[in-house]
């Protein structure tokens, strides 16, 4: 009874650490792609006239899939 508990604890404990970690990462990420996205919207102007949509798009695209990968379903733990 006694080492089912510590197991508890510890799986508990482990399980509380990897969830801290992805949301401290989805939190940061989430940060950086709205000062991207407000960055683009406030310069779309510029970004057009020297043709940069497509790369701007892209980069948006790719912090908008990790923010995506690090959200909070991957916290869930529903396995």
């Amino acid at each position: 009874m006694l080492s089912t508990f510590i197991l508890y604890v510890g799986w508990t404990v482990r399980m509380t650490g990897v969830s801290a970690e992805l949301r401290k990462i989805a939190n940061e990420m989430d940060g950086v792609t709205t000062g991207k996205a407000v960055d683009a919207l406030l310069n779309y102007e510029t970004v057009s006239v020297f043709g940069n949509v497509k790369l701007e798009s892209g980069q948006y695209d790719g912090l908008l899939r990790c923010v995506l990968y690090t959200g909070p379903h991957t916290t869930a733990f529903a396995w």
